[in-house]
């Protein structure tokens, strides 16, 4: 599977498909498509001081100061957001079907993906920041590196639990196109 049809795949009819196998080219062509996008939208907030004006105007909400960011800055931290709300569930859902590929159960990349929104939403809720232990940061970073051990491994051969091997399959269409 090559770059743009792993794109189109996840953006289009396994948008939100949690079920069966993907192969490694799937999973990394559309993790580095994400990575892509996040990386052209940091450049434009690092070119525009997004992210300071943002810094200032969470420091400004916490102290109760009425310092508020300037428009634009909320725009391009709202194309950020929308962005990220869009691409959850596609990320979510092929990082799912990488973990069958090895004969591994999804519900593990849920478990990361609240441990990993806890630190999150403890910026919005600063009683929950002070009852987070300090080694939490690091249970979250070994089960992020769990993971990319895991999508960098080869999946299993033939069939398992989940559904047919993606290779064989797709070895199949090329021998009958």
């Amino acid at each position: 599977m090559g770059f743009v049809e792993a794109v189109k795949t996840c953006y289009g009819p396994k948008y939100a498909r949690f079920s069966g196998r993907a192969a490694r080219s799937e999973y990394w062509y559309f993790s580095l498509a994400h990575l892509l996008i996040l990386l052209c939208w940091l450049g434009l907030a690092v070119a525009t001081d997004t992210l300071v004006a943002l810094r200032y105007a969470y420091i400004g909400y916490l102290q109760g100061s009425p310092d508020v960011a300037p428009p634009a800055v909320w725009a391009i931290a709202g194309v950020y957001l929308a962005y990220h709300l869009i691409s959850i569930l596609p990320y979510s859902a092929v990082t799912t079907r990488r973990l069958h590929d090895r004969n591994i159960s999804g519900w593990y990349f849920l478990i990361y993906m609240i441990l990993n929104y806890i630190p999150t939403f403890a910026l919005f809720l600063p009683a929950l920041d002070r009852m987070l232990p300090q080694f939490f940061d690091v249970a979250v970073s070994l089960a992020m590196l769990a993971i990319f051990i895991v999508t960098l491994l080869k999946g299993t051969e033939g069939p398992n639990r989940f559904g047919p091997d993606p290779l064989a399959t797709r070895a199949t269409e090329e021998i009958f196109a």
